[in-house]
């Protein structure tokens, strides 16, 4: 199932369209954004980066709790059809989440690894590293919370 893009002057989202959506975009994307902007903040030594990246994490943490307080909100009204349809979104979208975010930034030289290091930049370890951490320990718990199972397609997942 694809996340529907919202219409701004067409015909309004369903509720169950906007569920994909929040999940997708604000629970899950934003949680993934917090992760990653705070590895970059505990990889980056340059002053100018620490304070970039801490500024987008204190930015993007509220997107992410907006993204889990409306499911925690709407999973109790959802229909049979509804729940089905959310978690099997939810699943497919755990299972790829190892695929979709593998590759990081990989310095070609002891330079470049210097300057990318105080910059915060990650490598493609550093980045699977914060990708599994946060689906383990936050985004697989609070679908598991919501009802979805998604612990059962964290279990099936591809690996990278």
């Amino acid at each position: 199932m694809r996340v529907p893009k919202p219409s701004f002057g067409g015909a309004a989202l369903t509720l169950l369209e906007l569920d994909l959506y929040v999940l997708d975009l604000c629970a899950i994307g934003e949680a993934l954004a917090c992760a990653l902007f705070s590895a970059c903040l505990e990889r980056a030594t340059d002053p100018v980066a620490r304070v970039y990246f801490g500024n987008l994490l204190r930015d993007e943490v509220h997107h992410a709790r907006l993204g889990w307080h409306y499911l925690e909100w709407r999973a109790p009204a959802w229909t049979k059809v509804e729940r089905q349809a959310v978690s099997d979104f939810a699943g497919h979208a755990v299972m790829q989440m190892e695929p979709r975010f593998a590759r990081g930034r990989e310095a070609t030289t002891k330079a470049a690894k210097k300057g990318a290091d105080a910059l915060g930049v990650l490598d493609s370890r550093a980045q699977m590293d914060a990708v599994v951490a946060v689906t383990e320990d936050e985004i697989v718990p609070a679908l598991d919370a919501l009802g979805l199972g998604a612990s059962h397609a964290w279990k099936q997942r591809e690996h990278v």
